[in-house]
């Protein structure tokens, strides 16, 4: 496997940070969750795999203490998480890009490194649990770029659309439990009680991985 020093010159990571968060009532990216704010454990599961990590917000006052880090106002603004995709890659200075929400703070970074081998040959990398897509927790190339901008442009915004337009290699839930037996990678925090049992996965030691490399 390659080691996380060669990556992290060749790799970004994007994490979209626009949402509301209506159900949880606040931003998520600034939702304390074991005594720092969300996206900083985002960012703190990311920053040994990146070259620089692009935060995709309109919002230029988020905590952020990390020099690797940028805020990125949307270049479509309104046009969801395509738009936020096409304007991480586009801005970011490396051929691959993780994209990840920033509510996802049990990111595994064995399955990151596996996403990165596999990726020579494809346009991108997109985990695929129970026939779902996750296009929020993947790895893209540039020459995704064309086919985003040509759906933004026609208002197209679905992800799972303008994926089909792409070569892209799935990563089926066989192949991810070697990496990440419980799926917790996936893990977002969309409500109350998704707050609630992420809190006690903290508590538990799910923040990190046995099987890490540092």
């Amino acid at each position: 496997m390659e080691n996380l020093d060669s990556i992290s010159q060749r790799v970004s990571t994007i994490i979209l940070a626009g949402g509301q968060g209506k159900r949880l009532g606040r931003s998520k990216a600034t939702l304390p969750f074991l005594g720092k704010p969300l996206l900083e454990w985002v960012i703190k599961r990311v920053e040994l795999l990146s070259y620089e990590i692009l935060v995709i917000s309109d919002d230029q006052t988020l905590p952020m203490h990390h020099p690797k880090t940028r805020i990125i106002p949307d270049i479509f603004p309104a046009r969801g998480p395509l738009g936020g995709l096409y304007t991480g890659i586009s801005s970011s200075k490396t051929q691959l890009a993780f994209a990840f929400g920033c509510d996802m703070p049990f990111l595994n970074r064995t399955l990151l490194l596996h996403m990165v081998e596999i990726v020579p040959g494809f346009d991108a990398v997109v985990p695929r649990l129970k026939g779902k897509v996750q296009p929020l927790h993947a790895l893209y190339s540039r020459e995704c770029l064309p086919a985003f901008k040509s759906d933004l442009e026609k208002n197209l915004l679905k992800l799972t659309l303008a994926l089909s337009n792409l070569h892209v290699r799935y990563l089926e839930e066989e192949e991810i439990i070697n990496f990440d037996p419980q799926m917790i990678s996936f893990f977002n925090i969309n409500s109350p009680s998704d707050l609630k049992r992420a809190l006690l996965l903290g508590r538990e030691g799910a923040i990190l991985d046995h099987n890490e490399l540092y």
